[in-house]
């Protein structure tokens, strides 16, 4: 499950209407810098909780399957939010992976 909302204000014209499999059919970031924005960063806080009653049945989830729930907020270059996101995937369905690089020392 995927709600992201983005700051009406910021979006000129008509928006496009999203397909289901993505967010205007296309990279995201991509969109928002046709439009003038430019995404600088992201930040993602991860949880593992219990699924809410309209998660376990969108989800389709078995009894005590936990979800994963990540909020995620896109900012731009002036450091204002131009995305924010709430996703939820199944906890027995779902890998994450981590990469983070490390600064070299001299």
């Amino acid at each position: 499950m995927v709600r992201s909302y983005l700051p009406r204000h910021l979006i000129p014209g008509p928006l496009p209407t999203p397909e289901p499999t993505s967010l205007w059919a296309g990279n995201l970031r991509t969109h928002l810098t046709t439009v003038g924005i430019h995404p600088t960063h992201t930040t993602e806080r991860l949880t593992a909780r219990p699924p809410t009653a309209e998660e376990s049945e969108t989800l389709n989830l078995a009894p005590g399957v936990s979800v994963l729930a990540i909020q995620r907020q896109t900012h731009d270059t002036t450091n204002r939010i131009v995305e924010a996101a709430h996703v939820i995937l199944s906890g027995d369905r779902v890998e994450a992976t981590f990469t983070t690089p490390v600064a070299q020392q001299l």
